[in-house]
C-alpha cells in the first residue's frame, strides 16, 4: 500500500486535461483557490481524487500595452544589467507561481 505522502493528485484545467500532479503541500494551497473544485472520494469524503480548476476569465484580447512596467522592472545599468535592458524587481513569494506560469506559457508559444 502506498504512503499518503507519496501520492500525487492530478490537477485538471476547465477542459478536464491534467496539467499537473501535485504533492500534499501544493494540494492544500490549490484547494484554497477560488477557482478550484476539489473532488473527493469515500463515504466521509476525506480522500481527494483530483482538483478541477475553472477558467476565471480570458484576458488574451485585452490590450496589455497600458501596464506600468516601472512597478515590476528597472533599467539601471549595472555589471549584470546591460544598457537598455529591463530587469525584473524582486518578485514576492505569493506571486512567484503566477510569474512562472506566464513565462512558461510564453516559452511554449514562441
Amino acid at each position: 500500500m502506498a504512503k499518503t505522502a507519496s501520492i500525487r493528485v492530478p490537477v485538471c484545467n476547465a477542459d478536464g486535461v491534467i496539467i499537473e500532479r501535485v504533492d500534499q503541500a501544493r494540494l492544500m494551497r490549490l484547494a484554497r483557490a477560488s477557482n478550484a473544485d476539489v473532488i473527493r472520494k469515500g463515504i466521509r469524503k476525506d480522500g481527494v481524487v483530483r482538483i478541477l480548476l475553472k477558467d476565471v476569465g480570458d484576458d488574451s484580447l485585452e490590450n496589455s500595452l497600458h501596464g506600468d512596467l516601472r512597478k515590476l522592472t528597472h533599467s539601471h545599468e549595472t555589471r549584470t544589467n546591460p544598457p537598455r535592458c529591463l530587469t525584473l524587481k524582486h518578485i514576492p513569494s505569493s506571486t512567484v507561481d503566477i510569474f512562472r506560469a506566464v513565462v512558461l506559457s510564453s516559452q511554449k508559444a514562441a
